[in-house]
């Protein structure tokens, strides 16, 4: 599991993953299962990485990531290209979540991410447009 899957799952159990130090601090209403602990655990050093602030990527940063991603899903993965770029959509989506944490709703969250990106030029999957219709009509 990767270190942004571990976190997603924690998120989803109620649990708040912050950095202190060399540590993780994790804050919950209940005990969360022991899975995600798990998880959480064997991620530890990814997870301080993901989670330290810095400095945040520019333009460049995100469109390398969405192109290495595009790249990987089309090459490794056997995607053809729009499908590698929407799945990379999808990943850089995720990457910017992550490194922009906030408390505002998750509909609210990836709507400011989609607009974020779209200005430096990365913009989602469009719909494939519907042939139905053109060639003839009954």
């Amino acid at each position: 599991m990767s270190a942004a899957a571990a976190l997603r799952l924690a998120l989803e159990h109620g649990v708040r993953v912050e950095v202190e130090g060399d540590d993780l601090l994790l804050e919950a209403e209940r005990e969360p299962p022991a899975d995600v602990l798990h998880h959480l655990v064997q991620q530890k050093a990814q997870l301080l990485s993901l989670l330290r602030p810095g400095p945040d990527w520019d333009a460049e940063d995100w469109r390398n990531f969405f192109d290495e991603r595009a790249g990987i899903r089309e090459f490794d993965g056997g995607l053809d290209r729009q499908a590698a770029e929407a799945a990379a959509f999808t990943d850089t989506l995720e990457e910017w979540l992550l490194r922009h944490p906030s408390d505002a709703p998750h509909d609210r969250r990836q709507a400011a991410a989609v607009t974020a990106l779209a200005k430096i030029g990365i913009a989602g999957p469009t719909e494939s447009s519907n042939d139905f219709g053109k060639n003839g009509e009954a």
